[in-house]
């Protein structure tokens, strides 16, 4: 996750900053030691058009963790049964 965050920190103009910030909250979310507030600010850093090209399902399940993790399961519910009636 350092890494990733050193990698977001030194490159904020980089093609691939929208994969960078979906990969750093995911690891905060599985680490040991979760930290939610590194992937909520990850995965809200992230603008429209960066999150169009991402993966949706990879970006809807980021969110869906994220919300869970909150405790939000209201939210995460709402946001599983969205994803899958789109999709």
């Amino acid at each position: 996750m350092a890494a990733l965050d050193r990698f977001i920190l030194d490159h904020p103009q980089h093609a691939r900053l929208a994969e960078a910030r979906l990969a750093a909250a995911v690891a905060a979310l599985e680490a040991a030691v979760p930290d939610p507030a590194f992937a909520k600010a990850q995965l809200e850093s992230l603008s429209e058009e960066q999150a169009a090209a991402l993966p949706r399902a990879s970006l809807a399940l980021a969110r869906i963790r994220l919300a869970a993790r909150e405790k939000h399961w209201t939210d995460a519910a709402a946001m599983a049964d969205e994803f899958l009636t789109a999709h």
